[in-house]
């Protein structure tokens, strides 16, 4: 094994994650793409012309959160092309061991919702825990004649398949191989990188498959959800430098904020431009003198500090615009900046 590719074990281990929050996050923004990868025959019938009402308060009244838990239940309400309304209860099951209660709370989920609304429901339980065996479809109970069965839809990332999940132009595919990689990974730092660095170089690649504008979620989801140690972070921005260079696919993170490993990736971009701009305006503002060195050499130095900044961010291959806003410069010096080269 070569260096570059050893990894310690023996790192400190990961700031606590909101694994909850984050499931529950992409579930609200990425509806659309979630019930498309899951249930298409229902994504069909949907009107999405009128955005999904979120009836959150409402589930939060039938099922109030304990203390000090976040649950990543979401439900809402959608309009079918028939024009009927329909409910939709979302589980996203985050679990630590085997839950044999589940099918009983996806039960009484339905029944107060049900209980209360006289609203037909379609229940989605999506499973992201690391036990193959466990596998809940439905609650039943049987006493004295007295019979009961439940079923709901029960989809579990362990069971997905990679290579069609790789394949997959569905951004919530790849949140999905992210969560079955977390599920593989659980206790293996080396296994936990190098399927994080994966997810990454297809992200960061000129042709990823998937939509420009979820590139940026789906970054910020794979960062957070596959931690690893400090010291893995910075050797992954290390490795992806390159791969972020030969696209544009740092572009359109300029404007916004950014997950942290790419964060890295453009702070030593700008690093890079500053410290040459430094070296040349000292040079220039020396060279005029003594009496008028400092304070000219000072001003110069700022602006050359701008123009080797926009100079590197041009050799990165980002577009004229972002670099206006990143540096403050006019587009005519900028493209001077980039005829000179």
């Amino acid at each position: 094994m070569s260096n570059s590719s050893m990894v310690l074990i023996h790192e400190e281990a990961p700031a606590y994650t909101d694994y909850d929050r984050l499931w529950k996050d992409l579930v609200t923004n990425k509806f659309d793409d979630f019930l498309l990868f899951l249930m298409p025959e229902l994504y069909e019938q949907i009107n999405w012309q009128k955005s999904p009402d979120s009836l959150e308060q409402e589930f939060h009244r039938l099922f109030p959160e304990k203390k000090g838990k976040r649950v990543s239940d979401k439900l809402l309400k959608v309009q079918l092309k028939n024009g009927q309304a329909q409910w939709i209860l979302v589980h996203v099951e985050i679990q630590g061991s085997k839950d044999r209660d589940f099918s009983e709370r996806m039960f009484q989920y339905f029944y107060r919702i049900f209980d209360k609304h006289q609203e037909k429901i379609v229940a989605i339980a999506l499973l992201t825990d690391e036990y193959p065996s466990f596998k809940p479809t439905a609650f039943t109970y049987k006493f004295y004649g007295t019979h009961l069965s439940y079923n709901y839809n029960t989809f579990k990332l362990l069971d997905m398949n990679e290579a069609e999940l790789l394949k997959s132009d569905n951004p919530f595919a790849l949140a999905a191989l992210a969560g079955m990689y977390v599920a593989k990974s659980k206790d293996n730092v080396n296994q936990r990188y190098q399927f994080k660095r994966q997810l990454f170089r297809l992200l960061l690649s000129d042709n990823p498959g998937i939509p420009k504008e979820d590139i940026s979620d789906l970054l910020y989801f794979i960062d957070f959800l596959i931690k690893v140690p400090s010291s893995l972070t910075k050797q992954l921005e290390h490795e992806m430098e390159p791969v972020s260079r030969g696209g544009d696919r740092m572009t359109q993170f300029m404007d916004g904020e950014l997950p942290p490993t790419i964060k890295g990736l453009v702070e030593k971009m700008k690093e890079r431009g500053m410290e040459r701009g430094m070296e040349r305006g000292m040079e220039r503002g020396m060279e005029r003198g003594m009496e008028k060195g400092m304070e000219k050499g000072m001003e110069k130095g700022k602006s050359e500090e701008q123009k080797a900044i926009a100079r590197a961010l041009l050799e990165e291959g980002l577009a004229i615009e972002t670099i206006a806003r990143a540096t403050k410069l006019d587009k005519e010096t900028l493209n001077q900046i980039k005829n000179a080269e």
